[in-house]
């Protein structure tokens, strides 16, 4: 495949993550969600709700995880290619960015469940699974932290891409680092506020970074 190919795929991958992305939250925000001060009860009738909503937000959520994990690996070969020396640290970026997808897939499963039984189980069920799923997403910011280390370190050894966007990589890095330690009950360093809204919005402008420069390149 020709560089300006495999540009083009993984640039495509990412803008289609991103706008999976935008659209999800849409939907899920729209419904205004239950947030960690809010009672068992409130949880379950959010859920009784707005079952239907749910559904369609966590099903264009895991599409969005599909065309992140293709992002993911065909950016690991746009870097190997342009510097073979970099291929574990590419390498690594990718490890790191698949783990934190698969840790999301199976927090996804936990509200598509509590939408899918329409809030028929205990209120106090519902309210510890949807801990747990917020929880699940927090730490999945280890592995993202990891992933954008290991890409940024590529970025400005090398200079694939403008050098600013390795920066704002680490920056992101350091934000999902703190996101996993937000815990919390309200406010800005709660896991649904910081983990769920702060550090996501961040990673999916540095995707649109690299999918835009990306896409310029293989235009040239």
């Amino acid at each position: 495949m020709q560089d300006a190919a495999l540009n083009r795929i993984t640039a495509v991958a990412g803008l289609l993550t991103v706008a999976l992305t935008v659209v999800a939250i849409a939907i899920f925000a729209s419904a205004s969600p239950p947030a960690e001060a809010d009672s068992p009860q409130q949880v379950a009738q959010f859920f009784a709700g707005h079952h239907a909503a749910m559904q369609v937000a966590l099903y264009i959520a895991a599409l969005s995880l599909g065309t992140n994990l293709v992002f993911y690996w065909a950016l690991r070969e746009v870097l190997r290619r342009h510097d073979p020396a970099s291929e574990w640290l590419a390498t690594l970026g990718a490890v790191g960015g698949s783990t934190f997808i698969a840790v999301l897939f199976a927090a996804f499963a936990i509200p598509m469940q509590l939408a899918y039984r329409e809030g028929a189980i205990g209120a106090d069920l519902q309210r510890a699974l949807f801990d747990t799923y917020g929880l699940m997403v927090a730490m999945s910011g280890v592995p993202t932290a990891v992933s954008l280390c290991a890409i940024s370190a590529v970025i400005l050894r090398t200079g694939v891409l403008a050098r600013w966007l390795g920066w704002y990589g680490l920056a992101v890095a350091v934000v999902h680092v703190i996101s996993v330690g937000a815990l919390a009950h309200e406010g800005l360093f709660s896991p649904s506020v910081f983990a769920g809204i702060v550090a996501p919005v961040l990673f999916e402008l540095w995707v649109l970074a690299i999918s835009v420069l990306l896409l310029r390149s293989a235009r040239l």
